[in-house]
């Protein structure tokens, strides 16, 4: 009995070749928008840092200030969180030191579940197919800190002018005290703590950043690092 011949051949081998997690460490990045071209936000990118641990990374980027760019609008935003102080203060003590709002920050929170099934690979003419496995997979956000910024300052103002008011009465005014007593932390409480999101935050916050070297899409020191491994 003949058997029929197979369609399934054997085209071309190809070597394939792993890195190993020591050569560096490899983040895959979600942006939260598709933009035309990946790569046209290379060139806005002004810093970048990182948090290895906890795998939060921070890109501040650029807002061009085109023909579609509301300047009104900025300049509010920007006086919402500086205040009307702001020319009082050195530029480094403002988030907006340009009077626009001329920046926005992506930030991740921590990296995708099950990052070992996946990796990123490269087929190298002459070479073979290098496989490289992610350190983390970071969806990015955008980070609205400039809002929690300006309703802090309210907040602030309006305190200052609480103050300023009540020290106009008299010192001797009598003021109710609440005091409250915490109660002794058991296992049952600390272990609820640590679960806590507040807790998952400060853990967050004491890590010391890491000032990043940002090089774009076709950078002349990106490729040649690329090239090295």
């Amino acid at each position: 009995m003949k058997s029929e011949p197979s369609d399934d051949s054997l085209l071309k081998v190809i070597p394939v070749y792993h890195s190993k997690p020591e050569d560096g460490a490899l983040y895959l990045l979600q942006h939260p928008t598709q933009v035309e071209s990946t790569w046209n936000m290379d060139g806005f990118i002004t810093s970048a840092k990182l948090r290895p641990s906890c795998h939060q990374l921070e890109l501040e980027q650029m807002i061009e200030n085109n023909q579609v760019y509301n300047s009104s609008m900025g300049q509010q935003l920007a006086l919402n969180v500086d205040g009307v102080h702001r020319n009082h203060r050195d530029d480094s003590d403002n988030s907006f030191p340009s009077g626009l709002m001329d920046k926005s920050v992506l930030r991740s929170e921590g990296s995708v579940e099950d990052i070992d099934r996946y990796c990123v690979g490269e087929l190298i003419p002459g070479l073979g197919l290098v496989l490289a496995p992610l350190s983390a997979m970071l969806p990015l956000r955008s980070a609205l800190d400039y809002l929690d910024q300006a309703d802090s300052r309210v907040k602030k103002e309006k305190k200052a002018e609480e103050e300023a008011e009540e020290g106009t009465r008299s010192e001797d005014a009598t003021r109710a005290v609440t005091v409250r007593f915490e109660r002794p932390e058991n296992d049952r409480m600390r272990n609820a703590r640590e679960r806590s999101f507040l807790h998952h935050q400060r853990k967050i916050m004491e890590e010391p950043w890491v000032k990043l070297q940002y090089s774009g899409f076709g950078d002349s020191y990106g490729e040649h690092m690329r090239q090295l491994t």
